[in-house]
């Protein structure tokens, strides 16, 4: 009986799971070309024009899953006038004027990328 009922809830966390990933599909859901005319703006001093920022202070964004870059993003931005998740003052100037379209075309974009991988540099 256990099995049934734990089958049954990993079954339904799957389904939901595979409904999310089918709305992120669709058409519109999110813009990857527009995504790069914002990443273009506002994002490629720090993350470069692909996502593979160069210096280890500023993240790779290249690769990454879109839900992840975009919740970052939205952590970044004080909501219901509540203090952003993420208190970083660079990172709130970039996402400050940024609507949640432009937020979700822009993971979309970074997703998209390719991630040059790269090592660490021991300093010893």
């Amino acid at each position: 009986m256990i099995r049934v009922v734990a089958m049954s809830a990993c079954l339904a966390v799957f389904s939901a799971g595979h409904a999310l990933a089918q709305d992120a599909a669709k058409p519109g859901a999110a813009d990857a070309a527009k995504g790069q005319a914002v990443a273009s703006q506002v994002c490629v001093a720090c993350h470069m024009a692909d996502g593979n920022s160069a210096l280890p202070e500023n993240p790779k964004l290249a690769g990454q899953i879109p839900e992840y870059l975009y919740k970052q993003l939205t952590n970044f931005k004080p909501q219901d006038g509540a203090k952003a998740a993420r208190e970083n003052p660079i990172m709130a100037g970039m996402v400050a004027n940024l609507s949640d379209a432009d937020m979700r075309n822009v993971a979309a974009f970074y997703a998209a990328q390719t991630l040059s991988p790269a090592a660490a540099q021991d300093k010893c």
